[in-house]
């Protein structure tokens, strides 16, 4: 049989031993890993090993190995850029800012020299010159009558029609027979028309 004294180191053992497991099992699984960064810094050409806060950060476009990285903070473009490989033949560095420092979740891109920035570049339409008034009414585009002050859409689309059907306008009177151009309206449009 075990004394009493027996059970009370073997009840301490067994304390003891699952305190050690727990610790083991808290430092293996919920203690964060101490990680390396690599970093290229400005006063050394070679690379060296420190411990800091991570930054992630996403590469893309003419670098020879894009992929997103793991970085110091206060890392700079052409630092990531010269993690990656540095740049293709058809980058074009004039367009990016190789200054400037990263923050964490940031994507850069790197554009090639034939790339065009869609986001950036505007939508390019096609301005027509506004007419000189007096306007032919006969020969006046959607266009032209669309630039007559207060004038709609719909009623240069109306005015158009009428012409197509009629062949000729004689006289800026038979636009009364177009749906929604009163008598005021037609003497308030006499100056635009010839």
């Amino acid at each position: 049989m075990i004394s009493i004294k027996q059970t009370k180191i073997l009840f301490i053992i067994i304390i003891i031993l699952l305190l050690g497991i727990g610790v083991a099992v808290y430092q293996v699984y919920f203690q964060p890993i101490e990680q390396k960064t690599i970093v290229q810094t400005d006063l050394a050409p070679h690379i060296q090993v420190v411990t800091q806060p991570k930054c992630l950060v996403e590469l893309s476009g003419a670098v020879v190995r894009p992929g997103i990285y793991n970085v110091s903070p206060n890392i700079r473009v052409k630092d990531l850029v010269q993690l990656a490989g540095g740049l293709t033949a058809d980058a074009d560095i004039n367009r990016i800012n190789q200054v400037k420092h990263l923050k964490d979740g940031q994507k850069i891109f790197i554009p090639a020299q034939h790339h065009v920035n869609i986001s950036h570049k505007k939508k390019q339409i096609p301005i027509e010159p506004a007419p000189i008034f007096p306007i032919n009414i006969n020969t006046a585009s959607e266009s032209d009558l669309m630039a007559i002050p207060d004038m709609k859409r719909a009623l240069a689309k109306r005015i158009m029609a009428y012409r197509q059907l009629k062949g000729h306008i004689y006289t800026i009177d038979e636009l009364r027979n177009v749906k929604g151009l009163t008598d005021t309206r037609i003497d308030e449009l006499r100056r635009y028309f010839k």
